[in-house]
């Protein structure tokens, strides 16, 4: 049940709401939204946390060139880098960011003439950059997601993937894809389509019936990908049976489903694909009914355990009806085997909620941003940035304003372009109607805070082109904000990525560190008995060390794993889970690690049933750079036995 709810009034106001029952709840604390210099309302920012802490937003400026502000000092000021990013012919409003643990930053526009994503990367903070090569120069690609992965196993860089899909192709053939980056961004390779024929997932995108794709996530410790994105869909033909069933539509869909897909490496025919969501009519489980889902956006985030989580929005109505949507979730374990019941986030009702963003720590904890509608007597609902957090899986949400600018006016169906009548609607809601933007950041900082960035449009002049005075709204003022969590509980204690500076004293630029921990048991504090073991040990890391040039980097062990195997007689092994259950026989090369308590002194203790025999361990440690240690056995090997 909720329990607690807070609204603020006006700027340093706020009035808490408790529900019958509820008990008063700590809840995030956050400073002032802050506007961005010389940056552009109507845009989509999005916003990544370098691991040494340094925050970017990548937005647009007058000209509409995507333009990097950065923070060093928390989110307390914010300056644009010195240089801009590479930029197109005529720069779009659909941009991206992110960091790799080097310290570097990649960002990405979409080129209107081009039809082609400008993807550039920095290694000195902003000062310069680098246009990158290869990848979606297709001249037909929209809205692209960019998402970075652990080091590649031979170019030991980061791995870099980006999302996007085919838009004026695709009412023929319409897709998801991922190219891939296997030198830090510097190059893309070939695009992988995500959905293959004759899969329903292939068959709902068809027609073009998808907005595009809502985000895309890697899992630090595996590599796997995540892709998610919604559809409509119809009884026979998918998406092409929905725009013959219903209106055609294109650019702006009204989606009842939502996809999700997982590969653990982007490679040709890796992809399998899982429904997160379905409110469509063909689906007895929603009684029949159809609901908009996703208004253009439900995206995903992977908490601390590599489950999937999806932010969704969900109107009481069908299309083209948007107003008084729900914010709800849903979680689907790693494989995507299953999903959870929806938990709401925030109730349906009023002007309702739109465009939701959500970033993960610990399983249940979760921070969402999206827009608030306040309806207006006589006037169009305005529309305010809003964060809930739920540390309990949505049994118990807080939710706040951040800032009492309007960002936009109209009714949901308004700000999703649904403005269209007759056979033509689908079209119209497409490419004619205008539409609030669909996009902006969350990103978690490495206490897992939250850092959140959206736009604002001006109303007051949007209510004189209309020549409706009722979109007008008090306090209207155009930009891009940001606002950082400055206090309060947060969904993690550490966010998982790895950390250090990307430049040293006087400039230098850091070594990089390629260099495993070195991990040992102690032997004489190991126990192995019939119903008990104790494993202990030590692990260390010397990082990378200082040249004339390029300064050091001190090591950091960031986890240690060991495998628990019992040797059977016929040379294969049976390894332990983390439930301490011994699993089914295998080869002893295909070893299976579970997790130690500590780092640099670390200890794993069960209570078990050890039969008699022999056991095999092995120890690795992991570092803050990523780096995993190989087997050395002499080194990081122990044999005992049960008597």
């Amino acid at each position: 049940m909720r329990t607690l709810r807070s609204l603020p009034l006006c700027a340093g106001l706020a009035l808490t709401l408790l529900l019958p029952g509820a008990a008063l709840a700590a809840e995030p604390e956050f400073g002032p939204a802050i506007k961005l210099k010389d940056a552009n309302g109507q845009t989509e920012p999005r916003a990544a946390v370098a691991p040494d802490d340094p925050r970017y937003v990548i937005t647009n400026g007058p000209g509409r060139d995507s333009v990097v502000h950065s923070s060093s000092d928390g989110g307390a000021s914010w300056q644009p880098t010195q240089s801009k990013p590479a930029n197109g012919a005529r720069p779009t409003i659909d941009v991206d960011i992110v960091t790799t643990h080097t310290g570097r930053i990649i960002a990405s526009e979409l080129d209107f003439q081009a039809i082609s994503f400008i993807t550039s990367y920095s290694d000195d903070g902003g000062r310069t950059w680098k246009q990158s090569t290869g990848g979606s120069q297709t001249g037909d690609t929209d809205r692209q997601w960019l998402a970075v992965g652990p080091d590649d196993q031979k170019t030991h860089q980061p791995r870099v993937y980006l999302l996007y899909h085919d838009l004026a192709a695709g009412t023929a053939q319409h897709n998801m894809f991922v190219t891939t980056s296997t030198d830090g961004g510097a190059t893309f390779g070939v695009p992988v389509p995500i959905t293959l024929p004759p899969t329903e997932a292939y068959q709902d995108l068809q027609c073009s019936d998808s907005g595009g794709p809502s985000n895309l996530l890697v899992n630090p410790d595996t590599g796997r990908l995540y892709a998610v994105w919604g559809t409509r869909t119809a009884p026979v033909a998918g998406g092409c049976g929905a725009s013959v069933f219903g209106p055609f539509e294109v650019n702006v869909v009204g989606a009842t489903r939502v996809w999700t897909a997982t590969s653990p490496d982007n490679s040709p025919g890796s992809w399998t694909t899982s429904l997160a969501v379905d409110d469509s009519t063909k689906n007895a489980a929603n009684g029949g009914k159809e609901h908009l889902v996703g208004m253009q956006l439900a995206p995903g985030a992977l908490d601390s355990a590599g489950n999937l989580t999806v932010a969704y929005p969900e109107s009481p109505n069908a299309y083209p009806d948007y107003n008084g949507a729900a914010i709800k979730a849903v979680t689907l374990p790693p494989d995507l085997s299953r999903r959870s019941t929806p938990v709401t986030i925030a109730p349906a009702g009023g002007a309702g909620h739109v465009l939701p963003h959500i970033v993960a720590g610990d399983p249940g904890k979760f921070d969402f941003a999206y827009f608030t509608g306040v309806e207006r007597p006589g006037l169009r609902p305005a529309w305010y940035m809003t964060v809930a957090q739920t540390l309990d899986n949505g049994a118990h949400v807080t939710e706040k304003r951040l800032s009492n600018i309007p960002t936009y006016t109209g009714t949901a169906s308004e700000l999703m372009g649904a403005c269209g009548s007759g056979p033509e609607q689908g079209v119209q809601n497409g490419f004619v109607c205008t539409r609030s933007t669909d996009v902006w950041g969350v990103a978690l900082d490495n206490a897992c805070r939250l850092t959140t960035t959206w736009p604002t449009k001006d109303n007051n002049a949007y209510a004189v082109t209309q020549k409706d005075p009722a979109f007008a709204a008090p306090g209207s003022d155009p930009g891009t904000f940001v606002a950082t969590q400055t206090g309060g509980p947060a969904v993690c204690t550490s966010l998982k990525r790895p950390t250090g500076p990307a430049v040293g004293a006087g400039g230098k630029r850091v070594c990089q560190d390629r260099t495993a921990p070195v991990s040992r048991f102690d032997r004489h504090r190991t126990r192995l008995t019939r119903r008990a073991l104790r494993l202990r040990g030590r692990s260390s890391d010397r990082g990378c060390a200082a040249t004339a040039s390029v300064a050091g980097r001190s090591g950091k062990v960031r986890r240690v794993r060991v495998s628990i195997a019992r040797a059977l007689r016929d040379g294969r092994c049976r390894f332990m889970s983390a439930k301490g259950r011994f699993g089914k026989p295998r080869s002893c090369a295909r070893t299976l690690y579970v997790s130690a308590r500590g780092a640099t002194r670390w200890q794993l203790s069960k209570r078990v049933h050890l039969p008699r025999g022999a056991y095999k361990f092995w120890v690795r440690g992991i570092d803050s750079a990523g780096n995993v240690e190989h087997k050395r056995a002499r080194v990081n090997f122990l044999r005992l036995r049960v008597k």
